[in-house]
């Protein structure tokens, strides 16, 4: 579902070549108490989307050292 004019988008799944929403909870990062899936997840998932905005991000990622694919 796109909201806010397709600038955000949720998603009730994840990409199963990536993992289960199960295992990407359990892999998660836990910052202050919260969990997000780590920046390798996000990586891939902005790779395998391909939008725009996700190969801006991409470039981010790459620019401050992390070897996003």
């Amino acid at each position: 579902m796109a909201l806010f004019g397709g600038d955000l988008d949720v998603f009730d799944d994840w990409f199963p070549e990536i993992g289960t929403v199960a295992e990407l909870i359990a892999r998660a990062d836990v910052i202050g108490g919260l969990r997000f899936v780590t920046l390798d997840v996000v990586a891939t998932t902005k790779m395998m989307m391909g939008r725009d905005r996700d190969r801006a991000h991409l470039a981010v990622l790459r620019a401050h050292g992390h070897p996003a694919p």
